[in-house]
C-alpha cells in the first residue's frame, strides 16, 4: 500500500509519467504562449520605444531647451537673456503654397532655418551636402530641401524651381532625416515640410501681420545646467511672456501619452485573449484528467492519498503552466529583436531595441496566475472523486470538486488578475471598467451556455435523427456547450466591435464629412484683402455656402486666477491648457453655433470682455457661465467671463472656435481672415488657382487631402486593432479545439455505437454539423448584440460620433465567425468519424 508521501516522492512520479510526452497539452501550452506572448510583445515594444525616445530627447526637441510663440518673436532683450546662457538657434515655420514649372500647386510647411541649425541631431540631405550648402543663395536663387511628397505631388525633381509666395526656390536636395520631424496629424494638416533659410524668407512676402507664423528658439546649454533651475530663472526673469516651454525631459510627452494609452488598449485586448485562453487551459486540464482517470483510479485503490495525487497532477500541470508562460515571455522579447529593422521602417520613432524586465515580469506574472486560476477546479474535481466513480467516467463525467477550497483559490487567483490588470495600467479608472466589462461578458456568455443547454433539454418533436441527436450532444452530461459558447462569445465580441467601429468611422470620413464638410480653407487671408478676396471668389464659381472670419492664436494662462498648468481636466480636453489655440471675435453667433447654456453678448455690446466657450472642455475644465479665463493674446493677458457654453460639432470640419470673444476687446489686434467655402455640385472651376495666383499670401488647403492622408492613416491603425480582435479569436478557437480534445473519447464512442447501429458516416458527419451549427448560431448572435452595443458606446460617448448600424459588416463578422466555429468542429471530429467499431467495443 502507498502510504502518505510528500512533495518530493509526487514530483518524482509527476516527472516520470511525463517522459511519454506532452501531447495531451498542447492546446494548454498554445493557450498561454498566445496570451502571454501578445502582453509581452506590446510591452516590449513599447518599453523600447520609450527607452529610445528618452534617450533622443535632445535630438527630437532640437535643443536641450526649446520656447514656441506664435505671430511673433521674441524681443532683443529676451534674445539676449537666452544667448547669456546658451546657444541659441530661431527657427521660423508658416503653412503656405509651392507651385510648379506647370502651374500644379500644393501645400507646404515652411521651416526657415538659421546657420547653427540643428543644434542636436542630425539633417540628412540626398545628395549627401550640408544644409548651409544647399539653401544658400546662388546665382540669385535661393535653395531648398523638401520633403518627397511635395516632388511627387508637383511632378518636380531635384534642380527643378517652384514659386513661394513672391519668390522662387530651386529644389536642391530631399530630406531623409530631420531632428525634429512632422508626424501624426499634426503633420497632415500642416503640410509636408519645405526647408529653407531664414534670410530667404522676407523675399517671400508671406512674413505680414497676424499672418498664421510659429517662431521656436531652441537653447545649447552648458553640460552641467540644471533644467529646474533655468526654468525657474527664466520664470522669474520673464513671467507670462506667451511662449510654450519645452526641455529635453519633455520632448516627447505626446507621443508617450499615445503610445502609452494604445499600449494599454492593446495589453487589454490581449489579456482578454489571455482570459478566453484561459477557458482553454481549463479544458486541457479536464481533458487530460479524463485521460487519466484509470491511472487514478488504481492508484487510490492501491491506497495513494488524495494529496499525493493532487501533488503529482499539480506539479505535471504547473510545469506545463511555466512553460507555456515562458514560451510566450520569449516570444514577445524576441520578436522585437528579430524585427527591429521592420519597426524602426513602419514606426518613425527612435526604438531602442533590448530585453526589458517589468513588461516580461508583468506578462509573466498574468500567465501564471492564468494557468492557476483555470486549472484548480478541474484538477480538485478528478482527485476528490472516488475510484468507483474514476472507472465509470466514460458514462458517468467526473463530479465537480465537493469542498469550498478549489472555488476559493480560483475566485483568489482571477480576483489577483483582475487587480494586476488595473494596478498595472495607464488610465486605471478606464482598466476598471474594461475588466468589468469583461467580467460581466463572462458571466453572460457563461449563463447563456447554461441557456442553451437547458432549452436544447427541453426540444422536442424532432423526427430527424441528426436533430434529435445534436440536442442531445449540447445538454448531455460532459457537454462542453458552455466552454465553447464562453471562449469564442468573447473573442467573436471583440472582433464585432472593432469591426463595427471601424465601419462607423469609415462611414464618417467617405460619406459624412465629404458631404458637410467645406472643399477648402482658405488662410492668411489680410485685413485688406477681404473685399476683393469675396468679390473674385463669388464671381469664380457658383458656390453652396461660403464662411469668413478673424483669426488670432491665443493661450489660457489662467482659469479662475489659477495658473492653468494647475488646472485639472480630464485627459481628453487637456490640449485645451497645453498650447496656443485659434481664437476669434464676432457680433452674432455663429450660423452653427449650438448655445446650451448661458446667452451670447446683445448688439452693439461694448462692455468688458466676454466670451463663449466649448461646452465639453468648460465641463472638462469644470467651470461654467460666470467664471473667468486669462488668455493671452499676441503677448497681451485679457481676463474675460464666460457668458455661454457653446456644443461644438467638430465632425464637419468647418470654422468652429473653442473660445469666441465679444467685440470691442480684439478686433484692433493684428489678425488674419480664414475662409471656407464649398462648390455647388458639378463645380469644375480650380478655385484654388484662381485665388493663389491673384493672392500670393494666402494659403489653400483642400479638404479632401487631408481627408485621404487621414484615411491611409486610419487603415493602418484599423489593421492594428483588427490583429489585435483577430488574437482573440484565435485563442477562441482553440478553445474549440481543447473542448473538442476533452470530448473526443466520448466523440469517437458516439461514432462508433452509432455505425454499429446502422447509421451512415454522413448522418454522423451531419450530427456533428448541426450540433456546431446551433453552437455558432447561438454564440454568433449573442456576441453580435453585445459587440454591437459595445462598439455603440465608443462612437457615441467616446468618440462623439453620430451612430449608424452598419449591418453589412456585422453580418459578414458573424457569417465569417460562424463558418470558423463550423470549419473547426468538422476538423476536429473527422478523425472520431474514421474510427473502426471493433477495436473500440473490445476495450470497452
Amino acid at each position: 500500500m502507498i502510504g502518505r508521501q510528500g512533495w518530493g516522492l509526487a514530483a518524482v512520479y509527476a516527472l516520470r509519467d511525463l517522459r511519454g510526452g506532452i501531447n495531451g497539452f498542447r492546446v494548454f501550452i498554445a493557450c498561454l504562449m498566445i496570451g502571454v506572448g501578445a502582453i509581452a510583445l506590446v510591452g516590449s515594444v513599447s518599453k523600447a520605444i520609450v527607452t529610445g525616445l528618452e534617450n533622443d530627447g535632445r535630438k527630437l526637441l532640437g535643443g536641450d531647451v526649446a520656447l514656441r510663440i506664435t505671430h511673433r518673436g521674441i524681443s532683443e532683450e529676451q534674445k539676449a537673456w537666452l544667448r547669456k546662457r546658451g546657444t541659441v538657434s530661431e527657427i521660423i515655420s508658416m503653412r503656405s503654397m509651392a507651385r510648379g514649372n506647370t502651374g500644379i500647386r500644393t501645400l507646404i510647411n515652411i521651416k526657415a532655418v538659421d546657420n547653427l541649425y540643428p543644434l542636436y541631431g542630425g539633417l540628412v540631405l540626398s545628395p549627401n551636402l550640408s544644409a548651409t550648402k544647399v539653401l544658400r543663395k546662388e546665382a540669385g536663387v535661393w535653395g531648398a530641401a523638401v520633403n518627397p511628397i511635395i516632388l511627387d505631388r508637383l511632378g518636380a525633381k531635384i534642380g527643378d524651381t517652384v514659386s513661394v509666395g513672391n519668390s522662387a526656390f530651386q529644389i536642391r536636395a530631399i530630406i531623409e532625416a530631420e531632428p525634429d520631424p512632422l508626424g501624426g496629424v499634426r503633420g497632415i494638416t500642416l503640410g509636408p515640410r519645405f526647408l529653407i533659410a531664414d534670410k530667404s524668407l522676407p523675399d517671400t512676402g508671406l512674413v505680414q501681420e497676424g499672418a498664421q507664423i510659429t517662431w521656436e528658439y531652441r537653447l545649447r546649454l552648458p553640460p552641467q545646467t540644471d533644467l529646474k533651475l533655468f526654468r525657474e530663472e527664466l520664470n522669474t526673469a520673464f513671467p507670462d511672456p506667451g511662449w510654450r516651454v519645452r526641455d529635453r525631459t519633455t520632448a516627447t510627452l505626446g507621443i508617450e501619452r499615445f503610445l502609452k494609452r494604445t499600449t494599454q488598449f492593446v495589453t487589454l485586448v490581449a489579456f482578454t485573449a489571455l482570459l478566453i485562453g484561459g477557458v482553454g487551459v481549463g479544458n486541457s486540464t479536464r481533458s487530460y484528467m479524463a485521460a487519466k482517470t484509470g491511472m487514478i483510479a488504481t492508484l487510490k485503490c492501491l491506497g495513494a492519498p488524495q494529496s499525493l495525487i493532487f501533488r503529482l497532477f499539480f506539479i505535471q500541470i504547473a510545469l506545463m503552466g511555466v512553460v507555456g508562460t515562458l514560451l510566450g515571455v520569449l516570444l514577445g522579447a524576441i520578436l522585437p529583436v528579430i524585427f527591429a529593422t521592420s519597426l524602426s521602417q513602419v514606426l518613425p520613432l527612435p526604438i531602442e531595441v533590448g530585453f526589458y524586465p517589468v513588461p516580461l515580469t508583468l506578462a509573466t506574472s498574468f500567465g501564471l496566475l492564468t494557468a492557476s486560476a483555470f486549472t484548480v477546479w478541474p484538477l480538485a474535481g478528478a482527485c476528490q472523486t472516488s475510484a468507483a466513480a474514476l472507472f465509470r467516467s466514460l458514462i458517468s463525467p467526473i463530479a465537480k470538486p465537493n469542498g469550498f477550497g478549489a472555488l476559493l483559490t480560483s475566485i483568489a487567483t482571477i480576483a489577483a488578475l483582475g487587480l494586476l490588470a488595473v494596478g498595472s495600467a495607464q488610465d486605471r479608472t478606464i482598466a476598471g471598467w474594461f475588466v468589468l466589462g469583461a467580467l460581466g461578458t463572462f458571466l453572460i456568455f457563461f449563463g447563456a451556455g447554461k441557456l442553451v443547454m437547458w432549452t436544447a433539454s427541453k426540444i422536442r418533436g424532432f423526427r430527424t435523427t441528426e436533430f434529435r441527436l445534436a440536442l442531445a450532444n449540447l445538454h448531455r452530461p460532459g457537454a462542453q456547450t458552455g466552454n465553447v459558447i464562453l471562449s469564442l462569445g468573447m473573442g467573436i465580441t471583440v472582433l464585432v466591435t472593432v469591426m463595427v467601429v471601424e465601419a462607423n468611422i469609415w462611414r464618417q470620413l467617405e460619406k459624412s464629412l465629404p458631404g458637410k464638410a467645406p472643399d477648402y480653407y482658405f488662410i492668411d487671408i489680410q485685413p485688406n484683402q477681404t473685399e476683393n478676396f469675396d468679390k473674385i471668389l463669388k464671381a469664380s464659381a457658383k458656390l453652396d455656402f461660403m464662411e469668413r472670419v478673424p483669426i488670432l492664436r491665443g493661450r489660457i494662462l489662467k482659469v479662475n486666477g489659477a495658473d492653468a498648468s494647475k488646472v485639472k481636466v480630464s485627459d481628453n480636453k487637456r490640449w485645451v491648457l497645453r498650447s496656443d489655440r485659434g481664437l476669434t471675435w464676432s457680433r452674432l453667433p455663429p450660423p452653427s453655433a449650438n448655445i446650451v447654456e448661458g446667452e451670447w453678448w446683445p448688439i452693439g455690446y461694448q462692455g468688458p470682455p466676454l466670451i463663449s466657450f466649448d461646452l465639453e472642455a468648460a465641463r472638462a475644465m469644470g467651470i461654467g457661465v460666470g467664471d473667468a479665463l486669462t488668455i493671452d493674446v499676441l503677448g497681451r493677458p485679457i481676463t474675460a467671463k464666460i457668458s455661454s457654453l457653446r456644443k461644438i460639432n467638430w465632425a464637419n470640419l468647418g470654422i468652429n472656435f473653442v473660445i469666441i470673444f465679444s467685440p470691442g476687446v480684439i478686433e484692433t489686434a493684428p489678425q488674419t481672415q480664414i475662409a471656407t467655402v464649398r462648390l455647388s455640385r458639378g463645380v469644375t472651376t480650380d478655385i484654388e488657382k484662381i485665388i493663389t495666383d491673384r493672392f500670393r499670401n494666402v494659403t489653400a488647403v483642400r479638404v479632401k487631402d487631408i481627408l485621404d492622408a487621414v484615411s491611409e492613416l486610419m487603415a493602418k491603425i484599423g489593421w492594428a486593432l483588427k490583429a489585435s480582435a483577430l488574437i482573440t479569436l484565435l485563442a477562441g478557437i482553440l478553445v474549440l479545439g481543447s473542448a473538442i480534445a476533452t470530448a473526443h473519447r466520448q466523440r469517437i464512442y458516439d461514432a462508433v455505437i452509432l455505425k454499429v447501429l446502422g447509421a451512415k458516416k454522413t448522418q454522423v458527419a451531419s450530427t456533428f454539423l448541426i450540433e456546431y451549427g446551433l453552437l455558432a448560431i447561438a454564440t454568433a448572435i449573442l456576441a453580435a448584440v453585445i459587440g454591437s452595443g459595445a462598439a455603440w458606446a465608443v462612437v457615441t460617448q467616446v468618440m462623439r460620433a453620430e451612430w449608424e448600424m452598419a449591418w453589412v459588416v456585422l453580418i459578414a463578422t458573424v457569417l465569417t465567425s460562424c463558418s470558423t466555429v463550423l470549419l473547426g468542429g468538422i476538423i476536429g471530429t473527422w478523425r472520431a468519424l474514421g474510427r473502426k467499431a471493433a477495436p473500440m467495443l473490445r476495450n470497452d
